[in-house]
This record gives C-alpha cells, sequence and structure tokens, in this order.
C-alpha cells in the first residue's frame, strides 16, 4: 500500500496558522543546519511568520535571528 497523497491548503485560522509555522520552524532550522554541515556548504534561510515577522539562519555560524 502507498502512501495517499494529502492535498495542501492554506489554513485559514490565523492563529492556527502562527501556531503550525511555530512548530515547522524548529524543524526547518534542524535540518537547514543539518544540510549545510554535511555537504560543508554556506546555507542561508530567510522565513517571514505568518504575521510577517523575518526570521534569518545562516548555516556555518548557526546563527538564527528575528526581525520584529
Amino acid at each position: 500500500m502507498g502512501r495517499v497523497k494529502l492535498e495542501l491548503k492554506r489554513i485559514e485560522k490565523s492563529t492556527n496558522r502562527q501556531i503550525t509555522f511555530s512548530k515547522r520552524k524548529k524543524g526547518l532550522i534542524k535540518k537547514a543546519y543539518e544540510l549545510s554541515t554535511l555537504c560543508d556548504i554556506d546555507l542561508a534561510l530567510l522565513m517571514f511568520s505568518p504575521s510577517d515577522r523575518l526570521c534569518l539562519f545562516s548555516g556555518q555560524t548557526r546563527y538564527v535571528h528575528f526581525f520584529f
């Protein structure tokens, strides 16, 4: 049996959207750090939260900064 393909759709409720972003942000930063370490590359990750805040990640220094 294969996996069922789920339809991607926007989360309509803004509070639920912010909670989901907050939960997944840490995992994305961890994966970006692992990729930069394993492949020995410079990596930058820019994310804008649903409330339009900027999150910047730099792979080599493991630098995370949040702009408000």
